[in-house]
């Protein structure tokens, strides 16, 4: 099995708040389909979520900007890392992730570069 992250962007700019009703059933989906991928073996590393609207950005010329980075009215959300045979079958455990039910979010999927794999690279 190799490890893949899925990346999760949301839009993190829009002034819409989700009502608490919404928040727990969100949030109940979300803990259904990480057990679901915790009971098939394959959840790595639990990830982590970000505080929204928290950080800075720094870039080459060491200017720094506060806030998060945006693009296409997107920034991270979060990540967790899933074990694979491969990127397709970490794509079918992404499709069912619960935040692509809401709008102008993403799960981006990048399978990790392991000690392993950079050893083996290096050999070539």
């Amino acid at each position: 099995m190799q490890e893949f992250t899925l990346i999760f962007r949301m839009n993190l700019t829009s002034g819409i708040q989700p009502t608490r009703e919404q928040i727990k059933a969100y949030m109940d989906n979300w803990m259904k389909w990480i057990d679901n991928i915790s009971n098939q073996g394959k959840l790595a590393n639990g990830g982590n979520s970000f505080l929204p609207h928290t950080g800075k950005v720094l870039k080459s010329d060491n200017s720094i900007s506060d806030g998060i980075y945006v693009a296409n009215e997107q920034s991270l959300a979060g990540y967790i890392v899933v074990c694979a045979n491969n990127m397709e079958d970490a794509t079918i455990l992404a499709k069912d992730c619960p935040i692509l039910q809401g709008q102008n979010t993403s799960v981006e999927i990048r399978q990790n570069n392991t000690t392993q794999e950079m050893k083996d690279s290096k050999r070539n």
